[in-house]
């Protein structure tokens, strides 16, 4: 019994392994510089003048690439929950 729960521990670990590896290696978002192009939009609401020009930058570079993205941020919508605490917030 022993020696089936380990196969079974070392087989779970290892699916799980490959999965975090292919999650790494084949992530959706673009990137730029290292940073995803979430993080870069982001970086458009700083205070800063440089941060905000070097996620202008970024995101020209990415360029047409992370339209899906931005389109999908586009026609997201809040939860009931969200807007019910903003209007108690305001």
């Amino acid at each position: 019994m022993k020696k089936r729960n380990r196969i079974l521990i070392t087989l779970a670990i290892t699916v799980a392994l490959c999965g975090l590896t292919f999650t790494a290696l084949f992530s959706r978002e673009p990137s730029y510089q290292g940073k995803c192009l979430s993080a870069w939009i982001k970086d458009l609401q700083a205070e800063a003048p440089e941060t905000k020009n070097q996620a202008r930058e970024a995101v020209r570079e990415i360029g047409v690439n992370g339209m899906p993205l931005i389109l999908g941020l586009l026609h997201s919508q809040d939860s009931p929950l969200k807007l019910k605490s903003v209007a108690l917030a305001n």
